[in-house]
């Protein structure tokens, strides 16, 4: 076995090197409500004045190398492989919160057309092995956009919030009262935040995300 960033030979099968683990970016002190980094873990002042759907962002890792390669191969290379490494060392971080787990896990879908030409949806890949360790329910179709959106990397954060405005549609009653996103990467929260408001609006009580990395500008 191989280590997938460095190809150092590794005795058992646990993706990464001794070495690569310990250069992951670690978003150690981060907003409770939205994980951008902060100097202590406490809520920012954006959250602050705006308050969030969210009840918890959980993001371990700054959107840096060597995740972001990771997260970018899993995306755009089909190295679905890889899911299952960022899974996993998001759950060695998730069983460490002092939270409550919630009921299930809710991917933060992909427009149809998107779908069909990646085939497959980067945040389904992540949710399904985070479910099985934790040994909860994966919803990976109780939500569906209803149109197809600009990719978000390209857009600024105004841009944003507008590009994803009223694009989700519920399938189905979430008959859970708290419940998680999941998704790769966060970089203004627009995405996520639409969909927990429709989620909170359709009677779920507490909304968290989930996320393997935090980006920011």
């Amino acid at each position: 076995m191989h280590c997938v960033l460095c190809e150092a030979r590794i005795p058992s099968i646990s993706f990464l090197c001794q070495a690569c683990s310990e250069v992951l970016p670690a978003n150690t002190n981060a907003c409770r409500t939205c994980a951008l980094p902060l100097q202590t873990n406490t809520i920012c002042g954006t959250c602050l004045q705006h308050p969030s759907p969210f009840g918890l962002c959980f993001a371990p890792y700054h959107y840096a190398f060597p995740v972001d390669v990771l997260i970018k191969a899993i995306k755009f290379s089909q190295r679905l492989v890889y899911a299952e490494l960022v899974a996993r060392l998001m759950h060695q971080q998730i069983v460490r919160l002092q939270t409550d787990l919630p009921e299930c896990l809710i991917p933060i879908p992909l427009h149809w057309k998107r779908l069909f030409n990646r085939g497959y949806n980067q945040a389904v890949e992540l949710a399904r092995p985070l479910a099985e360790c934790l040994g909860i329910p994966l919803l990976h179709d109780a939500a569906i956009r209803t149109r197809k959106t600009i990719p978000q990397a390209s857009l600024a954060a105004k841009a944003r919030r507008r590009n994803v405005r009223r694009t989700f549609r519920l399938k189905q009653p979430i008959r859970y009262q708290h419940v998680a996103l999941v998704d790769d990467v966060m970089t203004t929260g627009h995405t996520a935040r639409e969909l927990a408001v429709l989620l909170r609006s359709e009677g779920v009580e507490r909304v968290d995300v989930w996320v393997a990395a935090r980006a920011y500008r």
